[in-house]
């Protein structure tokens, strides 16, 4: 699948990302989607249309790998469907740090966890904890971390959400149990599914230009 374009800004942030992982000595972490070739509606997803959004894999276990080895894998989730907390087997510090790694980058509007993970980060000690703001309990993610960027500041039409709420967001998901503080629900689960979005005038002229060769 053709899961692998994004904006600049969010190839030269996984760059950076990468870096971060390696400097820190962390291991290898798989990309998985992006966005397509022209961004818009991709399947799977309610977002990753508009090249700044980036599903980054919680695996630390990998060696490099090469192209065919690397469409092999297979996603392994950290939640253990026993207990709805991470799993003590495979769960670590490392993890935590590669999200905190992410969550400090000046691009990063906000990260998607499960709830899970987002009560295991609460529950550590951190110098500075303040990057928890940005770390969003989600359904499901519990396999891989859901990072989205602000919008590039040359683009005018690109609207930012708005931000988290101030603090970490740990009372408020400790208090609540699953629901996540943006919404008040049960992170989405039972909600009403969107209708279709509306394609803006400049996707569809963005669309209608014949293929690359």
């Amino acid at each position: 699948w053709r899961r692998y374009f994004g904006h600049p800004d969010l190839t030269a942030f996984v760059e950076r990302f990468g870096e971060r992982i390696d400097a820190a000595g962390l291991g290898v972490m798989p990309i998985a989607d992006i966005g397509q070739p022209r961004g818009g509606p991709i399947t799977g997803h309610v977002s990753h249309e508009i090249g700044l959004d980036v599903d980054i894999w919680l695996r630390l276990d990998l060696p490099r790998l090469d192209p065919d080895a690397r469409n092999e894998l297979t996603a392994v989730s950290l939640v253990s469907p026993a207990t709805g907390e991470v799993d003590p087997e495979l769960w670590t510090p490392a993890h935590a740090e590669a999200i905190r790694l992410a969550a400090i980058d000046d691009r990063v509007a906000r990260i998607f966890v499960n709830p899970a993970i987002k009560r295991a980060l609460c529950a550590m000690e951190w110098e500075d904890p303040s990057w928890l703001r940005y770390v969003v309990p989600w359904q499901g993610h519990d396999a891989h971390m859901h990072v989205r960027l602000h919008c590039p500041d040359d683009d005018f039409r690109c609207e930012n959400q708005g931000a988290p709420p101030e603090g970490t967001g740990c009372a408020a998901l400790m208090e609540n149990g699953d629901s996540d503080p943006e919404r008040g629900d049960m992170y989405g689960r039972g909600a009403t599914p969107r209708p279709p979005g509306v394609l803006p005038r400049q996707c569809v002229n963005v669309y209608s230009l014949p293929a690359a060769q």
